[in-house]
């Protein structure tokens, strides 16, 4: 039996309910807990089963401790014009850069100030979705090579439409065994829209369209089997926050006081110069937490060498850090906080009962590889 296997970005538990996504096909549903941190954490996690201090990668960016490809890019930050802040100037310096370290997975500089660039070494230098992308770990594709099934993977970097279009294509020359498509675009509509909007209704419905094409077309050469799965579900933004404005309120200055990187939901602290001061003025902000030692534990961040920061204050649902080293303009909404809120539960939807050990993402993987060795 043939397998189609989708994982949906962002295609939240709360909206596969709402608008009954797949229901009368994928009439086995869970509600899944994803892990903490963005697709650079959750699809890792859902690829090799494993959590984000075991497979390695938590956020885009992380310390570079000496070996960072971006030397030089402090002096670029220095010279007049205001350069680095130029879109064309980063542009260029953003493919310069990808070919100098030889980056092969997703790779952008967002509004991350050249100043401390030189502090910072990118996380996916290697594609995801190729065989060896995670060292410690196999990883979904690693699993279909080593079994020997003929198989398809999309290309992450095309657009939804593409990507089916070229698996029909495939179809039509090959007998792949196990079709795989990554799909993108229901995350990027609910950043610009929200979670309850027209818009994002409509880019919904034609998902669920195409998938049902892909899915005839297979079922047209044989029996198939369907399984869809996301990483995480997505929370519409109800407050904006500047927190480098209150920590300067606070008397604490970015660069003289502490390093670090100021994501869109997680501001990651190191080369704190007083912890106790910085702590006492992030525990003043209602708006959000710092995360303790055993959280980080549970959450399956905590890696040795905190290679992404010594201190981690995560936002509160709903609350987008802005501006922030991602960037500076809203968004709609957002994902990336505690994994516990609903709006962040993620799915797993398929044509037949699959056995998890649990109802987390990382208990995907291995049985998807039950159902595939099993051939049903």
């Amino acid at each position: 039996m043939r397998q189609l296997v989708l994982l949906v970005d962002a295609l939240g538990w709360m909206t596969v309910e709402r608008l009954g996504f797949l229901a009368d096909r994928l009439t086995h549903r869970r509600k899944l807990t994803t892990v903490f941190g963005y697709s650079s954490t959750a699809i890792p996690s859902l690829l090799t089963g494993a959590r984000p201090r075991d497979h390695g990668h938590w956020f885009l960016f992380r310390r570079a401790r000496g070996k960072s490809p971006f030397v030089g890019a402090g002096w670029i930050d220095r010279l007049p014009g205001n350069l680095g802040t130029r879109w064309r100037v980063r542009s260029r310096l953003q493919e310069f850069w990808r070919k100098r370290a030889n980056i092969q997975g997703y790779f952008s500089l967002y509004e991350v100030p050249l100043r401390i660039l030189p502090e910072l070494e990118p996380v996916e230098v290697r594609d995801t979705w190729a065989p060896g992308a995670f060292p410690e770990v196999p990883s979904l594709v690693d699993h279909l090579e080593r079994r020997g099934k003929p198989f398809h993977v999309s290309d992450w970097r095309v657009s939804d439409a593409t990507k089916v279009a070229r698996a029909l294509a495939v179809l039509e020359r090959e007998e792949p065994e196990v079709v795989v498509l990554y799909l993108t675009e229901v995350d990027a509509t609910q950043h610009r829209v929200g979670t309850r909007h027209d818009q994002f209704d409509a880019k919904v419905a034609a998902t669920e369209a195409a998938i049902r094409e892909l899915w005839d077309a297979m079922a047209a050469r044989g029996p198939v089997g369907v399984t869809l799965f996301s990483d995480h579900g997505m929370t519409d933004i109800t407050r904006l926050e500047d927190l480098t404005t209150a920590l300067e309120a606070a008397g604490l200055k970015r660069g003289r006081d502490y390093g670090g990187f100021l994501d869109s939901t997680v501001a990651r602290f190191w080369d704190v110069r007083e912890t106790r001061r910085l702590v006492e003025a992030l525990e003043s902000l209602d708006w959000g937490r710092v995360l303790s030692p055993e959280t980080l534990h549970a959450w399956g961040v905590d890696f040795p060498r905190a290679d992404y920061g010594d201190l981690f204050f995560l936002a509160d649902p709903g609350v987008l850090i802005l501006p922030s080293d991602m960037g500076s303009a809203p968004l709609a909404a957002m994902h990336g906080y505690d994994p516990s809120d609903p709006t962040s539960d993620a799915c797993l939807l398929s044509d037949r009962p699959l056995e998890l050990e649990e109802d987390h993402i990382t208990a995907v993987l291995p049985a998807l590889l039950g159902r595939i060795d099993g051939n049903r």
